[in-house]
């Protein structure tokens, strides 16, 4: 899976979750050629940065606005997604968008 110039997904990290523990889940890591790392409980500063993008979501995206419905908001994720990575301005980036982060890793930043 190769989404906006990104290489296969190598590993996945998550906590210990039901979810993130059966059969299916370690199915289809194997399948991706994936490993799984598991966050140490009681550990946030291992996923800090996804529980602070998961409050933006909620504050800015889910609630941000009232929505007419659950569709509509629905598809406007990937819009916010978009929004998000390349345009809002971010405090661990010195107010910059994620996106330029990347072009300067790369030798791309103009």
């Amino acid at each position: 899976m190769h989404e906006q110039g990104c290489g296969p997904i190598e590993a996945v990290m998550s906590d210990n979750a039901k979810c993130y523990t059966g059969h299916l889940f370690a199915q289809t890591l194997r399948e991706l050629g994936a490993r799984h790392i598991r966050i140490p409980p009681y550990a946030p500063r291992w996923n800090g940065k996804l529980e602070r993008f998961f409050g933006t979501l909620e504050d800015e995206w889910a609630h941000g606005r009232e929505w007419p419905n659950s569709t509509t908001r629905d598809r406007a994720l990937q819009s916010f997604i978009r929004y998000y990575n390349r345009y809002r301005p971010h405090s661990a980036a010195n107010g910059r968008a994620p996106l330029t982060r990347v072009q300067q890793v790369r030798g791309q930043d103009s």
